[in-house]
């Protein structure tokens, strides 16, 4: 499990982003207010259930969706670049420049700047 504080979005379909406390957040389908006995002993603080910004129903992108709006992927060691204004792409790196590896017709630089977590 994550925490989804920062980012607001869940990598599952479905899932939103419900806040603990302060410090923690995570991705889940529902949630209850007060004490989960599925956590673990020592974790047994009671949930507040808010959900995270707007960004709460977001869904992160994949390696072939526009990550620009959740700016979180859901595969693991992968980031959110930036390719223009208009797009981004969930990659495990980014290379300033044309990329090859775009189809001919969107051969045009990408920036790599980072947007959401890395």
């Amino acid at each position: 499990t994550e925490n989804c504080m920062e980012s607001g979005c869940c990598r599952d379909a479905g899932y939103t982003c419900f806040t603990k406390n302060k410090f923690w957040a995570n991705c889940n389908d529902t949630c209850s207010r007060g004490i989960n006995l599925q956590d673990p002993k020592e974790h047994r603080t009671p949930w507040s259930c808010d959900v995270i910004g707007e960004k709460g129903h977001l869904m992160c992108g994949s390696a072939t969706e526009n990550c620009m709006e959740s700016g979180c992927c859901r595969d693991a060691g992968y980031t959110c670049f930036t390719k223009n204004k208009f797009w981004a792409n969930c990659n495990d790196t980014c290379s300033r420049g044309i990329s090859l590896q775009d189809p001919k017709e969107h051969q045009t630089p990408w920036i790599c700047d980072v947007i959401g977590e890395k």
